[in-house]
């Protein structure tokens, strides 16, 4: 198979239905509630979400329609470049590495390949209202640490039907408020973050990410955590662990990592009043984070579910529905995305700081 490596330096100003990059920033000008200290012992409340929330909005109400391989996905990979540029990074520091679907095809982790993927999806009229491309990209930051060994934090920006409001403009918002708290921030481990492309059709954007580094470089990352569908339902999950790749035995293991992940949650709902859910057995859902566990590495996935439907977790009120919109989630769910996203920034801020 022929392996494509393009990664584009991001020198050039991106326009966005209309918007230029000044026009983009003003109108997500940060205000001052937002510029609370990243590593602040305390946790002062009514801040934490907020500034993702504000960006599930606006992903929601310019970028509804995001499918794998068109060009309203690149719409929206751009708007996410525009964003980190905003924030402060350098174009040479924003990586685009852009892959290709038919060349993709045996490392999707699905039995039913990514090319096929689209071709059924185009034949059921998913393509109508967008533009076919052949290609897809990740976004990447990264941010170094006193150590080499990296943590990569993930969330893919496609999406399947309705506004993908919880699928998963959800996680892509707080991955980006996350690198905004985080930005100035001098962590012990290297933070690699990651917008995945194309996951919506077999794990494209993160099988090709793991592929193309070096055994050295895999081996240099001691954890990944994954950030996707926190609105479907109103338990809000933790699942921490890894899995021996090569073996039959899927049992969900535990290492000094998982553990510190655990220990987190526990000391948030404790002293923080957060109402954070541990749940091993759902570090198998299909997302990002398998592609990972392919690579026998432990992971994190944080995720808005409905736990007591284990295992059929997604009953379909949100995703994967035309129902996976901002107004069907204020009407009949009110508070969730609040609620889900204040207690998971939390989470995220207090972990990522932590030394262990």
């Amino acid at each position: 198979m022929k392996k494509f490596k393009f990664i584009w330096s991001i020198g050039i100003s991106f326009f966005v239905f209309g918007c230029s990059p000044s026009e983009i920033s003003e109108e997500m000008k940060i205000p001052d509630v937002y510029k609370d200290d990243a590593i602040q012992e305390e946790i002062q409340p009514g801040s934490y979400g907020l500034l993702a929330l504000d960006w599930v909005h606006h992903i929601t109400e310019y970028f509804p329609l995001r499918l794998s391989y068109t060009y309203e996905e690149l719409a929206m990979a751009e708007w996410i470049i525009e964003e980190l540029i905003a924030m402060g990074f350098k174009d040479e520091e924003v990586i685009v590495t852009r892959f290709s679907h038919p060349d993709f095809n045996e490392l999707t982790w699905s039995p039913f390949p990514s090319y096929l993927r689209v071709q059924h999806l185009k034949a059921d009229g998913f393509f109508e209202e967008m533009t076919p491309r052949s290609y897809s990209q990740n976004v990447s930051v990264t941010l170094s640490g006193k150590s080499e060994k990296t943590i990569v934090l993930g969330a893919h920006y496609d999406s399947f039907l309705g506004q993908g409001a919880s699928d998963n403009a959800s996680g892509v918002a707080l991955l980006l408020e996350t690198i905004y708290r985080l930005r100035d921030y001098k962590p012990y481990y290297t933070l690699k973050f990651i917008f995945f492309g194309a996951e919506e059709v077999g794990l494209v954007g993160s099988l090709y990410f793991l592929s193309n580094l070096t055994q050295e470089e895999r081996e240099r990352i001691v954890f990944m955590i994954n950030m996707d569908v926190l609105f479907d339902g109103d338990d809000l999950v933790v699942s921490t662990g890894y899995v021996y790749s090569l073996s039959w035995d899927r049992t969900i293991r535990e290492n000094e990592k998982t553990r510190r992940v655990g220990e987190v949650v526990l000391e948030l709902n404790e002293n923080y009043g957060l109402e954070l859910l541990l749940a091993p057995d759902l570090t198998l859902v299909p997302t990002d984070q398998l592609s990972f566990l392919s690579f026998d590495m432990p992971v994190a996935v944080i995720q808005g579910i409905h736990l007591e439907d284990y295992p059929y977790l997604f009953r379909g009120d949100v995703m994967n529905s035309y129902r996976d919109t901002i107004p069907f989630l204020k009407e009949n769910f009110p508070g969730r995305m609040e609620r889900s996203l204040e207690q998971f920034s939390k989470f995220l801020n207090r972990l990522l700081v932590s030394k262990h």
